[in-house]
């Protein structure tokens, strides 16, 4: 009898073990398939803002990589196609309120026109909507990876700039910059990197891959926001560094007043900071300082004035503001209405009011500050962000892109480690172990 007892329990004992290993086994190819399904989504959505970002997709006709303009275009519906079907059958993935704000917005737009209902420009909500599905993992991992490039873009930003301005023997061509050509300023295309030359100010402008130097000095900013100001990194002083050769008000502003704000919440030389910043921001932007560059600098973070705080602005346009009444206070006069009647194109705040009214600005705004809110559990460096975000929305609202959600909602999940890695990888979960009296 105890022969036979040893034999069943060794026999249990042997299936026990190997139902565990069976078991264990299943669990780290479900995890392994995990990691590289992630893998593959954050590298996906990277792509595809790095794509968005790019000049070239936003009308660059006349950069040296104009032509990859449409083969990237199909090349971004293609992943998006693919990144749709693994989300889909993806039991996981989680549908809120952000999901529903892109295309919400875009149909908004789309129907309520100035000149008429236009059906275009899918592609962004559909990106956004698809983001908004990641896990809080994935997206961490795509504002880690999104840094990186930004690392490498800003690097190369900075060596086209100072080949410019100490007139190195690299090559390049001057071509006509949008909307601006007709006063003078251009673009100096190096391939690896983009320069504005401004005609009203006659200054050097890094813009990176970017159409603009304000687009890129204020992802920067966001960036070394959610990065909490850690320059002992090589990587946020290179971004620090390409942020400030922007000469972006946007990037001083932002960054300034998160740094404050960061300092104070640590209790280290607040009131230093706070003197220093004042000086620059409100006595030295009306001081002479002989350098037209600096000059030009000090001029874009003043309050008032060309170039300054409030440049996204016209006269016509306030006029417009002061005038809707009725119904149009909620609804806007149309999108695209402040180009046509002010004059005025760029995506600041005033523009959004007069285009979508009241309704427009809180489809604009609400769904993306509450959505973070709601993620940030407590992290003050997330309020930080989220704040400085929404300070960003008077000069540049146009704020559904790819870029700004990698940033604001993967660098929140970064913030909170929700479950990731300092190198933005979902963390590996241990084999739950099987206990049983038996083995005891």
């Amino acid at each position: 009898m105890n022969e036979n007892g040893d034999v069943m329990r060794g026999t249990t004992l042997y299936a026990i073990r190997r139902e565990k290993s069976v078991r264990k086994g299943i669990l780290e190819t479900s995890l392994s398939r995990s990691r590289k399904k992630d893998a593959l989504l954050a590298g996906a959505f990277v792509l595809l803002a790095f794509v968005q970002g790019w000049a070239i997709s936003d009308g660059g006709a006349s950069l040296s990589a104009a032509p990859l303009a449409a083969p990237l275009l199909y090349t971004s519906y293609a992943v998006l196609i693919v990144v749709a079907l693994i989300i889909f059958f993806d039991r996981d993935s989680k549908v809120w309120l952000l999901t529903f704000a892109p295309i919400a917005f875009w149909l908004y737009s789309t129907i309520n026109s100035y000149s008429g209902i236009k059906i275009g420009g899918i592609l962004i909500p559909f990106e956004l909507t698809l983001f908004s599905m990641l896990s809080a993992g994935v997206q961490a991992r795509c504002f880690t990876w999104y840094r990186r490039v930004l690392v490498v873009v800003s690097a190369l930003g900075i060596v086209a700039y100072l080949s410019y301005v100490m007139s190195l023997p690299v090559s390049y061509n001057v071509v006509d910059y949008y909307y601006l050509s007709e006063q003078g300023s251009r673009f100096v295309d190096y391939g690896f990197g983009y320069l504005l030359l401004t005609a009203y100010s006659g200054t050097v402008r890094l813009c990176g891959i970017f159409n603009e130097p304000g687009y890129f000095g204020t992802i920067l900013a966001l960036i070394l926001i959610a990065e909490d100001f850690d320059v002992r990194k090589p990587g946020n002083l290179i971004m620090a560094i390409a942020g400030i050769m922007t000469l972006s008000m946007a990037f001083v502003l932002l960054f300034s007043i998160g740094l404050l704000i960061s300092v104070a919440k640590n209790g280290k030389r607040a009131g230093f900071v706070l003197v220093v910043l004042c000086l620059i921001l409100f006595c030295f932007s009306n001081t002479e300082t002989g350098s037209e560059l600096i000059g030009s600098l000090l001029a874009r973070v003043g309050l008032i004035g060309e170039g300054g705080l409030d440049n996204r602005t016209t006269s016509a346009l306030d006029s417009i503001m002061l005038s809707i009444t009725g119904i149009n206070i909620l609804f806007g006069y149309g999108d695209g209405a402040a180009q046509t009647l002010g004059g005025v194109g760029n995506a600041g705040i005033k523009v959004s009011y007069v285009d979508g009214g009241l309704v427009g600005m809180a489809l604009l705004c609400l769904p993306i500050i509450v959505s973070a809110l709601s993620i940030a559990r407590g992290n003050k460096v997330a309020y930080i962000l989220i704040g400085c975000l929404a300070l960003s929305i008077y000069q540049r609202s146009n704020i559904y892109i790819l870029p700004y959600f990698i940033v604001i909602f993967g660098g929140i999940h970064k913030l909170t480690n929700c479950g990731c890695r300092e190198d933005g990888a979902a963390s590996q979960v241990k084999p739950v172990e099987i206990n049983n009296a038996s083995e005891g």
